[in-house]
C-alpha cells in the first residue's frame, strides 16, 4: 500500500475523530467550572496606640555636711563626704492610650445546594471521560488491526 492511497483512504477516517476530539476538549476547557472563592474582608478593625516614657536620672549632690561617725572598740572614726552620688530612677508618665473600633458589615452570599442531576454529573463525570478514552483506544486498535490485515 503506497502512502498516496493511504492518505486518500484513511485520512478522512483519522481526521473526523481528531476534529471532534479537539472540539470536545476546547468546549471542556471553555466551560470548565470553578467554585467561587471569596477574599476575606476585614470586618472589625481596632486601632490602639500605647506609649510610655521611662527615664533614669542620676543626680550628683554636693553635701559637705554629711559626716559619718563610726566607732571601733576605743577609737572613733569621723569621715566627711564632700560629694556623694545619688542615683534616682523615676518614671515619667507620658502615656497615650487611644483605642478605636470600626465595624463594617459585609454581606456574604450563600451557595445553593446542588440538585440531584448536578450531583450525578459531578460524581459520574470522571467515569464518562474514562469511557470516552477507552472507546477511542478501542477504535484506534481496530483501525491498526484492519490496517495490518
Amino acid at each position: 500500500m503506497d502512502m498516496n492511497r493511504f492518505f486518500r483512504v484513511f485520512w478522512p477516517w483519522l481526521m473526523v475523530p481528531v476534529f471532534w476530539l479537539v472540539v470536545g476538549l476546547s468546549l471542556f476547557a471553555m466551560c470548565g467550572c470553578a467554585r467561587v472563592q471569596y477574599v476575606p474582608v476585614e470586618t472589625v478593625r481596632i486601632d490602639s496606640v500605647h506609649g510610655a516614657r521611662w527615664s533614669v536620672d542620676s543626680v550628683y549632690l554636693k553635701d559637705s555636711i554629711h559626716v559619718e561617725l563610726r566607732t571601733e572598740r576605743d577609737t572613733v572614726y569621723r569621715t566627711e563626704y564632700k560629694y556623694r552620688t545619688h542615683w534616682r530612677e523615676r518614671v515619667v508618665r507620658d502615656t497615650l492610650v487611644s483605642v478605636r473600633t470600626d465595624s463594617v458589615g459585609v454581606p456574604y452570599p450563600v451557595e445553593r445546594k446542588l440538585s440531584r442531576w448536578e450531583e450525578t454529573k459531578l460524581h459520574y463525570g470522571g467515569f464518562a471521560l474514562v469511557a470516552v478514552v477507552v472507546c477511542i483506544l478501542i477504535g484506534f486498535g481496530r483501525f491498526v488491526y484492519r490496517l495490518k490485515k
